[in-house]
């Protein structure tokens, strides 16, 4: 009766099923899921090689044959040529990893709710699927179908990702499986589930607004305008300021945006793959996120079910306003 009235009845599991069978044989999907990766990591190895011309000669001058080995070699090279230590250094690394992965996910994840909800309303296969679907189960279908292909992107990616240093670390000579012990060994595992909540909580505001204004948008270009100027753009702030992070952890602007809806995952996940910080903020950070993804999946739920059957033109910020004091 509780998942009913939320919207998770069996039509909407159907729902999700349908469209999550459908985009994963849309071409886009496919090359963000496996060219893209595959596109990003020989570009950012090409540039660190470029950047660092010694680091190749350094790591196949490290015969290491267990990651603590390579650890006790690179330690006074890192520290001599970076001036930063190594614990450090791979923290921020693998902070900046997460927070990248969950930031395209998330986003890919809502501007694909945002273009099949516009096509479906200019395209009117809307009118026919709500009869027989209430708005409640069909946004919600969509919501879980693209958190699950996000999700399965993250996969793919992290799979994409280690075959290719699996396949070219030893091309490069790299000690490529004491170079992933070392960074397995600093994974901040304890942090996790915190990183899964935060994930969770802004996939979900970022994916309802982004069907709430693909609801009342005529096409896909101004709607994307709009996500791109209220959302992604203050998503994106966490990973942009990470250089003031790294040198500070303690920093005013990434305190400022721990307290930001769109920007609490992103800023969050990175403070605390970085540094300890205190239960207090923790908690009033993850109070608001929640408070604000609540509030806007019930905003998302009105303005989705008046102005997804409104066609001829974009609805003005005081009519939606209107529509969610209704």
């Amino acid at each position: 009766m509780i998942l009913e009235r939320l919207g998770l009845g069996k039509r909407t599991w159907k729902v999700a099923r349908w469209e999550f069978l459908g985009t994963l044989r849309n071409r886009q999907f496919l090359f963000l899921t496996v060219l893209f990766p595959l596109l990003l990591l020989g570009s950012t190895l090409v540039t660190v090689l470029l950047v660092t011309p010694g680091l190749q000669e350094s790591l196949i001058a490290f015969p290491a044959n267990t990651p603590e080995e390579l650890e006790t070699l690179l330690t006074p090279w890192v520290e001599g040529e970076w001036g930063v230590e190594l614990d450090r250094l791979l923290s921020a690394l693998i902070a900046g990893a997460f927070a990248f992965v969950f930031l395209f996910v998330v986003l890919f994840s809502g501007t694909f709710v945002l273009q099949n909800v516009i096509r479906e309303k200019q395209s009117r296969v809307v009118e026919r699927v709500l009869a027989a679907l209430t708005p409640r189960e069909l946004i919600a279908g969509k919501i879980l179908a693209f958190g699950a292909l996000g999700l399965v992107q993250a996969a793919i990616w992290v799979a994409v990702g280690l075959t290719f240093l699996v396949v070219i670390g030893p091309y490069w000579e790299f000690p490529t499986w004491p170079l992933l012990g070392l960074l397995f060994s600093y994974l901040p595992w304890e942090k996790l589930l915190l990183f899964l909540v935060y994930f969770a909580l802004g996939y979900l505001f970022i994916a309802s607004f982004s069907a709430a204004m693909g609801s009342t948008m005529t096409d896909v270009f101004s709607g994307q305008q709009t996500q791109s100027l209220i959302v992604v753009l203050p998503a994106v702030l966490p990973l942009s300021f990470f250089p003031l992070l790294s040198n500070d952890p303690q920093t005013v602007v990434y305190q400022v945006l721990s307290y930001f809806p769109p920007s609490i995952p992103g800023a969050m996940m990175l403070r605390l793959a970085l540094t300890d910080v205190p239960l207090g903020e923790v908690l009033t950070s993850l109070g608001v996120l929640l408070f604000s993804t609540v509030l806007m999946v019930r905003l998302a739920g009105k303005i989705f079910e008046i102005g997804i059957l409104m066609y001829g033109k974009s609805l003005s910020l005081r009519e939606i306003w209107r529509w969610t004091r209704g």
